[in-house]
């Protein structure tokens, strides 16, 4: 993967500025950033693209002692569902978020014709016992739309797969919208 990475940010024009999320990730490589039964990184694997986000935004990222830490047990992922191994059932895998600080809004449009539109939650903590990934925005849907506390007029527009799902709540601590 590194070197398709860097064979990509080579040939980006000079006005984009890559984001290094993948040296942030070597560097926090004894920590819980990947799942042991998903194919997700954690939301301390989140925090830390996060990290190398604020870096080349030059912006200064919040600690993740300001926000609300919470954990989910048993936590069991997308790779044991698909397999319901039960070496995978047994790791004693755990489903860790952080709340935001910061009060914020969130709407998910279901359908690409963005017609339907469903309140949804930032960071839900009221998921069942164990919890899933979609605690995260709610999951995967054409566009969610989040609306924070913040009054600094500051807006951006993220282009993601499921991985930009544990991203989104760092974000909050930025920006007064996030699409």
């Amino acid at each position: 993967e590194k070197p398709s990475i860097d064979s990509i940010y080579s040939r980006l024009d000079q006005a984009v500025y890559a984001v290094d999320a993948y040296g942030f990730l070597e560097d926090a490589v004894d920590e819980f950033i990947y799942f042991k039964t998903d194919h997700h990184w954690t939301a301390r694997g989140a925090y830390q693209a996060y990290l190398a986000f604020c870096h080349s935004a030059g912006l200064t990222a919040a600690g993740l002692k300001s926000f609300d830490r919470y954990v989910r047990k048993p936590f069991l992922g997308s790779l044991y569902y698909a397999t319901l191994d039960t070496r995978l059932k047994n790791t004693g895998d755990s489903l860790e978020y952080f709340v935001p600080p910061i009060e914020s809004q969130a709407w998910r449009y279901p359908d690409k014709d963005l017609k339907k539109i469903i309140p949804t939650e930032t960071v839900n903590r009221r998921l069942g016992q164990g919890g899933s990934y979609l605690v995260f925005i709610g999951g995967d849907f054409p566009l969610t739309h989040i609306i924070t506390a913040n009054k600094n007029g500051r807006k951006i527009f993220m282009i993601k797969d499921s991985y930009g799902n544990a991203l989104a709540p760092f974000l909050t601590m930025h920006y007064e919208e996030i699409f």
